[in-house]
């Protein structure tokens, strides 16, 4: 009975890939045969087609998803790319996944893939399939010979607070491998998406970066990676405060947003560096709403006009929509009020943006196998500004 996977081969998070020479099963009357016959046990890398692996209803009361999560025990971590796109047919969550790992033969990498899956459920803790209860799971899920696995051939409705994990079916993942996750999404769809990945560097010659790509967020969220690129859009309708009424917030504009004007429930997106890390961060918004942002790069020992410096570049603050604070000196950390309402709304209120890197760096990176030359680690571009704009993305 086949199984659905994370993507077309399916992803990668665990598996001894230490075996050095793969072998296939075999009994007393079968010899055991190589998995890659005449292979020098020397290993490459392979990535694996998008696979679409969740085409599900998504109903109107879904309030948030998250997609992704450091490791935890050797697996569970996508380590990957990840976009999140408002392009579903109404009504619709959809889901694809791409694999990459490290394997001798293309039948060794597929052996991989094929131990990979999507893991979607309500906890945030994740389990082995059979240990979840029916109401947490957010997909299909079978079982066959004592195993519990998603089931490619049904489809049952999303949850709301659904978390999305890579799941490899096995002990421990292979170090080398992980998966990228690409989340359409309704295009009317305003809730909150919360997303997290990391790099794969284990090996110095092919460093695989997690990027996070958003593309019409209108509520907010909170994103993390490493030394990967962030680059989040927002709507171009953006509510600064999305989880008010229209009538609250009809109420509070004629009142200058007061403090007592009945809505302080106001929008917030954080992108943030996992520890010791450094990613480039764009973020593309409208700057005529109230908004407050506040970004910084903590790199130790950072000197103005010298390497260590990744200044922030601020494009869309101009003229008298906004008030920023940000000093020659310190060029990385800066604060920025945009369209203060009135002499009586609170600073530092409005729409919040927070983006914090730890690092400022040159980052080598590879971005698929047609990069890899074995032995050659890349050269890297410094990473860890922050770019702020209206229309680039």
């Amino acid at each position: 009975m086949k199984h659905v996977r994370f993507a077309k081969l399916s992803l990668g998070l665990g598996l001894a890939l230490s075996l050095t020479t793969p072998l296939a099963c075999g009994d007393d009357t079968d010899p055991i045969t190589e998995v890659c016959p005449g292979g020098d046990g020397s290993q490459k890398p392979f990535r694996g087609e998008w696979d679409m692996v969740v085409d599900a209803d998504f109903p109107d009361d879904v309030t948030i998803l998250s997609v992704g999560r450091l490791e935890q025990e050797g697996n569970w971590g996508n380590k990957g790319d990840i976009w999140i796109e408002y392009d579903a047919p109404d009504g619709k969550i959809q889901i694809e996944t791409r694999p990459y790992t490290h394997a001798e033969c293309e039948e060794d990498a597929n052996n991989i893939f094929d131990s990979m899956y999507l893991w979607a459920a309500t906890t945030s803790t994740p389990t082995i399939y059979k240990e979840l209860d029916d109401d947490e799971t957010c997909i299909a899920l079978e079982t066959d010979k004592g195993k519990t696995l998603p089931d490619p051939g049904e489809s049952i409705a999303w949850k709301d607070g659904c978390y999305i994990y890579h799941y490899y079916d096995g002990q421990t993942a292979p170090q080398r491998s992980g998966t990228d996750i690409r989340v359409h999404l309704p295009p009317d769809y305003k809730g909150e998406v919360d997303a997290i990945t990391s790099d794969n560097d284990v090996e110095d010659d092919y460093p695989l970066r997690g990027d996070i790509t958003v593309n019409g967020l209108c509520n907010g969220g909170k994103f993390k990676l490493s030394n990967g690129t962030a680059n989040i859009k927002m709507c171009s309708d953006l509510s600064l405060a999305p989880n008010c009424s229209a009538e609250q917030i009809e109420t509070c504009n004629d009142a200058g947003w007061t403090i007592d004007c009945g809505c302080d429930s106001f929008g917030q997106l954080e992108v943030a560096a996992n520890p010791a890390t450094g990613p480039d961060i764009t973020i593309d918004f409208p700057n005529n709403i109230w908004a407050y942002v506040k970004y910084d790069n903590e790199q130790e020992g950072a000197v103005a006009g010298e390497p260590t410096s990744c200044d922030a570049s601020v494009e869309n603050c101009s003229g008298d929509i906004c008030m920023i604070d940000q000093s020659g000196e310190t060029p990385w950390k800066g604060n920025i009020t945009y369209n203060l309402p009135s002499a009586d709304a609170t600073v530092g209120a409005g729409y919040a943006i927070t983006t914090v890197q730890e690092r400022c760096q040159a980052v080598p990176e590879v971005n698929s196998p047609d990069d890899w030359e074995a032995g050659v680690a890349p050269e890297g571009d410094r990473r860890g500004f922050t770019t702020l704009c209206t229309g680039c993305l």
